[in-house]
């Protein structure tokens, strides 16, 4: 699909905004006119033309062919009536050429394609997340050796319950890059995501060479929206902080309020990436953007990005730990007891943790990656009529295959 056929209306002439173009009837099943009335004679003069809505009888179409006894043509629907049983479908197919058919999506068609992408293309999403993942646990092997080389202990003693400040920082260093990476991976599976709804299986290469002169805007989008919810947590605590010089319970309770609005914000920019990624706009329009096509349809995108999380979760929860289970047992087993033997534990359970998270990971994240993408999709269907442009995006494909 070619860039401008992502553009928004207006942008670009691919799209057209939803109800701008009246519908016509298909050229498939056109309605026959009627036949002039037979006259041996030939001095009948011509019937008048037809005038909508004149009557409900149109004129018969002569007489029937010596077939039986099929009903007469005369009887037939008023222009306007819905067509007999049977004379064509009331539904008109829907195309599927990828991982959804060109519709409205459903709850079960976006979940469902969650897992089917990692089927549909596996190399783009199981082995990009993974590839990725294993770039991270690289990263950190520097501070892993440098904690067996007595760094841990100018974090402090990480095995000293009352001292839990230098565990927090290696566990804040690791996920850095784990973090970073996941957001690449995430601008990346966007791409893919949006070649398989139309049945293409998009390669990496493929899929980083159209992100590729993004990258700037794609960093500023991380470094504005990450401003943007370091500044709202920064407005969560200065609001504990000031409610707390007068009543605990009351910094609490204010707290507590606060998270309704913040995640109002989150899941009406949620949209923001997907727009920035296949419309290639600025980062800022990409936010407004985003703000106007959740309009309307908070309470689904919440409730779908809400149940996919518990779906993820349960499913992550399931994958490591028994993982973790058996490194913690490794790890006491092998243990002496002293000061060393206890380090080298922490770092070997830091270790298996992080390989845990890389199996996992390698899983979820093209998942959540693609429930994300098809909301943007699935909104500019609904609004905008982008399944028409996909399904000519189709067929012009398949034109240039023949």
């Amino acid at each position: 699909m070619s860039d401008d056929q992502w553009a928004a209306p207006g942008r670009g002439d691919g799209d057209r905004a939803a109800g701008s173009t009246p519908w016509t009837p298909p050229p498939s099943s056109p309605m026959p006119p009627a036949p002039m009335p037979y006259d041996p004679t030939g001095d009948a003069p011509p019937p008048p033309p037809y005038q909508p809505g004149q009557g409900q009888q149109p004129p018969a179409y002569g007489q029937p062919p010596a077939y039986g006894q099929p009903p007469a043509y005369g009887q037939g629907p008023a222009y306007g009536q819905a067509p007999p049983p049977g004379s064509y479908p009331s539904m008109p197919m829907v195309a599927s050429p990828g991982i959804v058919p060109l519709r409205p999506l459903q709850l079960g068609d976006i979940l469902g394609a969650g897992f089917k992408i990692l089927r549909f293309n596996p190399r783009a999403t199981i082995g990009l997340s993974l590839a990725l993942q294993l770039i991270g646990l690289l990263l950190i092997i520097p501070l892993v050796a440098w904690l067996l080389r007595g760094g841990a202990q100018q974090l402090g003693d990480l095995t000293d319950p009352d001292n839990g400040g230098g565990a927090n920082v290696v566990v804040n260093l690791v996920q850095v890059p784990s973090s970073l990476l996941a957001g690449i991976a995430t601008l990346v599976l966007c791409i893919v995501v949006s070649r398989a709804v139309i049945g293409e299986r998009a390669t990496i290469g493929e899929a980083w060479r159209e992100l590729r002169p993004q990258i700037g805007r794609c960093l500023l989008y991380l470094l504005v929206t990450g401003l943007l919810w370091v500044a709202g947590a920064g407005l969560a605590l200065l609001l504990a902080f000031l409610l707390a010089q007068v009543d605990g319970a009351l910094a609490f309770l204010g707290v507590l309020a606060l998270l309704p609005f913040l995640v109002f914000v989150y899941v009406r920019l949620s949209l923001a990436t997907s727009a920035l990624i296949l419309e290639r706009i600025g980062v800022l329009a990409s936010l407004r953007r985003s703000w106007d096509l959740s309009r309307g349809a908070f309470w689904r995108i919440f409730g779908i990005q809400l149940l996919t999380s518990l779906v993820v979760g349960f499913a992550s929860v399931a994958l490591t730990l028994p993982i973790m289970v058996i490194g913690m047992v490794a790890v006491f087993a092998t243990s002496t007891g002293s000061s060393d033997s206890l380090t080298f534990g922490f770092v070997l359970m830091m270790v298996i943790v992080g390989l845990a998270q890389i199996l996992v990971g390698a899983v979820t994240t093209p998942i959540t990656s693609t429930v994300s993408t098809l909301l943007y999709i699935d909104q500019r269907i609904r609004r905008e009529g982008l399944d028409v442009e996909l399904a000519r995006a189709v067929d012009r494909r398949a034109s240039l295959e023949r």
